[in-house]
């Protein structure tokens, strides 16, 4: 394949306890791997015809196996927009995986 384009996965940092015991959220987001891959454009009807998924999607994305890719995670493009992982599809040796705008 060719990946002329990279997405940023995203994580947010972990929660803690305060001296209370009350239990926050992690707020801090970073960069936790920068992904390159191949991006198109996409469709749900698509995706229901290809794959037989009814979700709601934008962009397919071709990239490298990687454990870290999952479903529910924040990636962002070159352009700082963010997009949620909706479904992502192994193969022999990529993922095809199904984004939908944040």
């Amino acid at each position: 394949m060719f990946y002329d384009k990279t997405l940023k996965l995203m994580t947010t940092s972990e929660g803690y306890v305060d001296e209370s015991g009350i239990y926050h959220i992690g707020q801090d987001e970073t960069v936790l791997k920068t992904i390159p891959c191949d991006i198109q454009p996409y469709s749900s009807e698509l995706l229901y015809r290809d794959y037989g998924f009814q979700d709601q999607v934008s962009k397919r994305v071709f990239c490298d196996l990687d454990s870290d890719i999952n479903n529910g995670g924040i990636v962002k493009d070159e352009t700082g927009k963010r997009y949620v992982i909706k479904k992502n599809i192994p193969w022999d040796d990529y993922l095809d995986v199904m984004l939908d705008d944040e």
